[in-house]
C-alpha cells in the first residue's frame, strides 16, 4: 500500500503557522509524503515544506453551540469551581475537511493515510509505536475522554474512511444523529466508526498524542491558560493547566494596570475591566483577550 501523512489545518494566525512548520520539520524525518489541506489558504512558507498543499474553499458550519467544562483544583477562595466554555460547533467543518483531505489523498494514489491535526504532535518513540501498530494497514484510533474518539489523530485505509464517513455526514449536518442530545463531534465520530464497522475488533491505540493548541486556552509567553468570568467577584479566574509561571502576569486594560493575585494550584484572580487585556511582562505588550458581554457569556464559572 502507498501511505502518506495528511495534516488538516486552519492557519489564520502566525502562531498556528509556526506550530505547523515545527510539526512538519519533525514529520519530514519519517520518510512519508506530507499532504496539507486547509479551509484557510495555506501560506507559501508551509507549501514549500511539504509534498502537496491544497486550499479547500468550503468551511460549512452547523447552527449549534458546543460546550466544554472542567473542574479547577481547590483555591484559596473556593474548593471546587466548575468552569464552562461554549462556542460555535466547528465539528462538522472539521470532519468535512478531513473527508475532503482523504479524497484528495485518494486522488493522489495514497490508499492508507495517517491523519493529524496541524498541532497534533507525537514523540519519536510513540511514532515508532504508531508505525508498528499500523504495519498491516489496520485502523489506528484514540480515545477522547469518556465514550468518544479523537478526531485529532488516526490512520485508516483511504477508501474505508471515505465510505464510513461520507454517507453519515448528513446526520451531523441535520443535527439528528441517533445519539443522546448532548453529543459532540468526538462522540459522533465514534458512532460513525462503530456503525460502519471500520473499527470492529480493533482495540484503541495506546500511542501518546499531544495537542499544541486548545480551543479553550490562550497562548501567552508565560504559558497557556484559560480565563473564566466569576460573577460573584466580578473577576476572572485564570487557570494555567500545566505550570504556573514563576513571574505572575500583569495586565493593562485601557489605562488600568492589573497584577494577578495567586490563589494556589495554578489559579490566579484578576478583576474584570471592560476592554482588551494586554500582558505587560515584556518589552512590548501582548494582547490576550477582550472582556465584553459576549466573552463573559461564553467563558464563565458555573458553580462554586
Amino acid at each position: 500500500m502507498n501511505s502518506c501523512i495528511l495534516l488538516t489545518s486552519h492557519l489564520n494566525s502566525q502562531y498556528k503557522i509556526d506550530v505547523i512548520l515545527k510539526n512538519i520539520s519533525y514529520l519530514k524525518s519519517k520518510g512519508l509524503p506530507i499532504v496539507v489541506v486547509g479551509n484557510y489558504p495555506v501560506p507559501k512558507e508551509v507549501q514549500r515544506e511539504v509534498n502537496y498543499s491544497f486550499f479547500v474553499n468550503n468551511n460549512p458550519i452547523v447552527n449549534r453551540i458546543s460546550y466544554a467544562w472542567k473542574f479547577l483544583p481547590p483555591t484559596s477562595i473556593g474548593d471546587k469551581f466548575k468552569v464552562i466554555n461554549s462556542s460555535q460547533d466547528y465539528g462538522y467543518a472539521h470532519l468535512h475537511q478531513t473527508l475532503e483531505g482523504f479524497k484528495i489523498c485518494e486522488s493522489l494514489g495514497y490508499d492508507y493515510v495517517y491523519h493529524l491535526n496541524y498541532d497534533a504532535t507525537i514523540e519519536d518513540e510513540e511514532f515508532s509505536k504508531l508505525l508498528t501498530t499500523s504495519q498491516n494497514y489496520t485502523p489506528v484510533y484514540f480515545s477522547w475522554g469518556d465514550d468518544a474518539i479523537s478526531t485529532a489523530c488516526y490512520a485508516f485505509k483511504t477508501k474505508d474512511y471515505i465510505q464510513a464517513l461520507e454517507p453519515r455526514m448528513h446526520f451531523y449536518a441535520n443535527l439528528n444523529p441517533p445519539l443522546p442530545p448532548n453529543w459532540y463531534c468526538e462522540v459522533f465520530f465514534k458512532w460513525v466508526l462503530e456503525d460502519s464497522g471500520i473499527i470492529q475488533d480493533i482495540p484503541l491505540s495506546e500511542v501518546q498524542v499531544k495537542l499544541e493548541i486548545s480551543g479553550t486556552e490562550f497562548e501567552s509567553p508565560l504559558g497557556k491558560f484559560g480565563a473564566y468570568y466569576y460573577s460573584d467577584l466580578d473577576s476572572y479566574l485564570l487557570y494555567f493547566p500545566y505550570n504556573l509561571p514563576s513571574e505572575l502576569p500583569t495586565f493593562k486594560v485601557n489605562e488600568t494596570f492589573i497584577t494577578a493575585q495567586d490563589l494556589g494550584n495554578n489559579c490566579l484572580l484578576i478583576p474584570n475591566v471592560e476592554g482588551e487585556y494586554h500582558m505587560t511582562n515584556f518589552d512590548s505588550d501582548y494582547m490576550i483577550f477582550e472582556s465584553n458581554a459576549h466573552y463573559r457569556a461564553h467563558n464563565y464559572v458555573a458553580e462554586s
